[in-house]
C-alpha cells in the first residue's frame, strides 16, 4: 500500500515521479538504489541540503519526494536531478523520461502503451474501466497517494472510455 511511504513528509511535499519503459531487473534496481543514495546526500537547492527520500516500485517506477518546507527546489537542483536520472537513462539503456505511455496494470503486471494504443485497447474492450491505470503526473505527496493509481473510470484516462 503507498500509504506506507514517505511517512516523514508532509502531504504537500513535491514529489517526481521517473517510469522506465519495462520492468527493472534486480541488477538494474540494485545499481538505481547505489547512484540515488549517493546523489540524495548531496543534493541541494542554494547550498542546503534537501530532504528527500526515494523508493522504487512494483520493479518499474522510481517515486522521488522532495520535503520543501526544508529546502524549496531551485532550478538549479531540478537540473541536477534531471541530470541524475539521464545518467541513470545511458547506464541502463532505458527510458525513464518517456511521458507518452500510459501505464496500467494488467495480470498483476505493468504494461504501458502509446495513447494512440491505449485508446484503441479502450475501444476494443481490451482495457475495462476497472483497469488500475497510473498517473505519473501527480507532483505531491498527497495526490500520489489518492490519485497516483485509479480504476480508469476514476482515473485521468476516463476520457478514452
Amino acid at each position: 500500500m503507498i500509504s506506507e511511504y514517505f511517512t516523514t513528509f508532509p502531504p504537500e511535499a513535491r514529489l517526481w515521479i521517473f517510469m522506465g519503459e519495462r520492468s527493472f531487473s534486480p541488477e538494474e534496481e540494485k545499481f538505481i538504489d547505489e547512484k540515488l543514495n549517493n546523489f540524495l546526500p548531496e543534493w541541494n537547492a542554494h547550498g542546503k541540503e534537501m530532504k528527500a527520500e526515494f523508493k522504487i516500485l512494483y520493479h518499474q517506477f522510481i517515486v522521488l519526494v522532495a520535503d520543501e518546507s526544508f529546502t524549496v527546489a531551485s532550478g538549479c537542483s531540478i537540473d541536477s536531478l534531471t541530470r541524475v536520472f539521464k545518467s541513470l537513462e545511458q547506464d541502463l539503456n532505458l527510458k525513464l523520461t518517456n511521458r507518452m505511455l500510459i501505464p496500467f496494470k494488467a495480470d498483476d503486471k505493468i504494461e504501458t502503451l502509446t495513447l494512440k494504443a491505449f485508446s484503441q485497447a479502450v475501444k476494443n474492450k481490451e482495457i475495462s474501466s476497472e483497469t488500475i491505470v497510473f498517473d505519473n503526473s501527480v507532483a505531491n505527496l498527497q495526490d500520489f497517494r489518492q490519485k497516483w493509481e485509479l480504476p480508469l473510470a476514476q482515473s485521468w484516462a476516463k476520457k478514452f472510455l
